[in-house]
């Protein structure tokens, strides 16, 4: 629960903060058109309330949608990284 909580909190916090995330992530002098494109592969041209809604759906079916920084599933990850201890042989 703690981390839908903190995805939650995320996700509206970046919404009034300001800047756009995807200067961030390809910098100021990136082409219209390249922003656009991550804009609208990141989900952020659609409505917060719309985001959130679809991410919820989302979780209840069991994704976590895909990791920015490891470009794989989340759940992929959460298998591999978390779950591990419980597979040793000891």
């Amino acid at each position: 629960m703690g981390a839908a909580r903190c995805y939650h909190t995320g996700l509206f916090l970046t919404a009034l903060v300001p800047g756009d995330p995807v200067d961030v992530m390809l910098g100021e002098r990136a082409s219209g058109a390249d922003r656009e494109a991550l804009r609208a592969s990141l989900g952020l041209d659609k409505p917060i309330v719309e985001r959130w809604s679809s991410y919820v759906l989302n979780v209840m079916q069991g994704d976590l949608g895909d990791s920015l920084l490891k470009q794989r599933p989340v759940t992929d990850s959460f298998k591999k990284d978390f779950l591990r201890p419980f597979n040793s042989p000891f």
